[in-house]
């Protein structure tokens, strides 16, 4: 993420609070963020916080998923402008 948005959202530290399993700032102080520690397990339980967290940063609109994205996305079916 980069480092504007993880400042808007409270900085890595209230990323990694909110439910991420790592939050790692990067030389420019941008954010890797990492919802849970294995892809193959990432779905709704793990798709809430995440949404959650960057709520304050996403556009209106509840998210459709593009045709053909592969691997598979988990996205969160709410608006997060309510």
């Amino acid at each position: 993420m980069p480092r504007e948005v993880v400042r808007d959202l409270g900085g890595a530290e209230a990323l990694a609070d909110a439910g991420f399993h790592r939050a790692e700032v990067l030389r420019d102080g941008a954010v890797l963020a990492q919802a849970n520690p294995d892809f193959r397990t990432y779905g709704a339980e793990a798709a809430r916080p995440v949404w959650t967290a960057l709520r304050g940063a996403l556009r209106p609109g509840v998210p459709r998923r593009p045709g053909g994205m592969e691997p598979p996305s988990h996205l969160w079916p709410e608006d997060a402008a309510r």
